[in-house]
């Protein structure tokens, strides 16, 4: 069947244990190591990375599925060493479409549920679409998952739990600098917040820091991909090198003032020097909120002690208890899930096979055509012209109905042949 040839390679916090063993992998240029994949392995035909604080994973797709080994054994040839007992996970088929099901319903997230990721997935999906990187069997598999998930995710008990990385960042902020802030229901901070970004972690960064303090300040290279948000959030706007010139003047003097960043930069841009323009302006203190991988914050900026540095690494704890309830939520949602990846299967092979199927529709369409004109012209010859056209109506209705049996038929025999015992011949690549 058509998702045998579907595989995913995930290298997440999960794998990796220590969330620096992803930045080897995170420097990569995704598209130059497709180009070199295609090289190595000719079988490689659709190729969507994703890259996220705490994961990076390559969804792809073969026209071979016995190329499965070979290609995840290329892939780690291009890639950079990892530590010694850190390996990717390697997904095949209905494996690989499950993960991404629980992957967009936040599943599979260091956050039950995480309200990002689903952001995150349709940046990647896009990305492809650019790059021209997206086959049929792909294209249909993310369509489908971003479709079902919206559903699945209401099967999901995450009432009064914090639904991103970025909100548990903001809390364990306010701990540190102001407690009895996390009792308050307006703004009462007089300080600063400076959010660096525009990718889904920086905005609820910015989304939960406007709760609590009275000036927000977004920063971006592009300012009209943050704008919709600071009208919204009453928030200044600046763009990434203004900022960088002068960020003392974007804080109060004598306040105490918090940088939020979150981009995907592959240097630290946050150092000693542009701390020490924001001390000059008088700002007492500072709290910086790396959630970047590679790190925004480069490491003397901790010297000062002047400064507080909340990174991952440091919520770490508080993302791990988060590991129960996963599971708990993804037991009772594990119906739904199976129902859904039966859905995208047969979309998937229907989609796949409509080449085929066309023709064999058309041949049906044909003879069916031939069989009534031949009964209209000689023992229904004495049919009314209404009758004649109630006739045609009636064999139109019939080749439609006959299209949406075929997905309908798919879907019961996925639902027979597997009845929940996983996709026979293929199982995770784990040696």
């Amino acid at each position: 069947m058509d998702m045998v040839q579907i595989g995913a390679i995930v290298l997440s916090f999960e794998e990796a244990g220590d969330l620096s063993e992803l930045i080897p992998w995170k420097s990569q240029d995704a598209w130059l190591l497709r180009d070199q994949l295609m090289q190595a392995e000719p079988a490689l035909v659709g190729f969507v990375p994703i890259s996220t604080c705490n994961r990076i994973e390559f969804y792809y797709s073969l026209n071979n599925a016995a190329a499965h080994y070979s290609l995840f054994d290329a892939l780690l040839g291009l890639l950079p060493p990892l530590a010694p007992g850190v390996r990717p996970n390697h997904l095949l088929g209905r494996d690989a479409a499950r993960h991404l099901i629980r992957l967009a319903t936040g599943l599979e997230s260091m956050v039950l549920g995480e309200t990002e990721i689903r952001a995150q997935l349709k940046d990647a999906y896009e990305a492809a679409a650019r790059h021209h990187t997206l086959d049929r069997r792909l294209r249909i598999l993310f369509q489908q998952t971003f479709q079902e998930s919206r559903t699945i995710r209401a099967s999901i008990p995450m009432d009064r739990l914090p639904l991103s990385v970025a909100t548990i960042a903001t809390r364990h902020l306010l701990r540190r600098i102001a407690p009895q802030a996390l009792n308050l229901k307006e703004a009462r901070l007089q300080g600063t917040a400076v959010v660096i970004g525009s990718g889904p972690m920086s905005r609820q960064s910015a989304e939960a820091l406007s709760r609590y303090f009275s000036s927000i300040v977004i920063v971006n290279r592009t300012l009209e991909k943050v704008a919709p948000l600071a009208r919204r959030l009453e928030a200044e706007s600046v763009e990434f090198s203004e900022f960088l010139a002068n960020p003392g003047k974007f804080f109060k003097t004598n306040e105490p003032g918090v940088i939020v960043t979150a981009t995907s930069r592959p240097d630290a841009f946050i150092t000693p020097e542009v701390l020490g323009r924001v001390f000059d302006r008088g700002v007492p203190q500072l709290a910086l909120v790396d959630l970047a991988l590679p790190h925004d914050v480069s490491s003397g900026c901790t010297d000062d002690s002047r400064v507080q540095l909340i990174t991952m690494d440091s919520i770490r704890p508080e993302l791990e208890g988060n590991r129960q309830k996963r599971a708990e939520a993804a037991a009772m949602a594990g119906e739904t899930i199976e129902t859904a990846l039966i859905r995208i299967e047969a979309s998937i092979i229907s989609g796949v096979s409509s080449t085929l199927l066309r023709e064999i529709q058309k041949e049906i369409r044909d003879k069916s055509r031939q069989e009534l004109e031949t009964l209209l012209s000689h023992r229904l010859s004495h049919l009314r012209q209404k009758d004649i056209r109630m006739l045609y109506d009636w064999a139109i209705r019939a080749h439609r109905e006959m299209n949406r049996i075929h997905k309908r038929g798919l879907e019961s025999v996925l639902t027979h042949y597997y009845g929940g015992n996983g996709e026979p011949g293929l199982s995770e690549h784990t040696d």
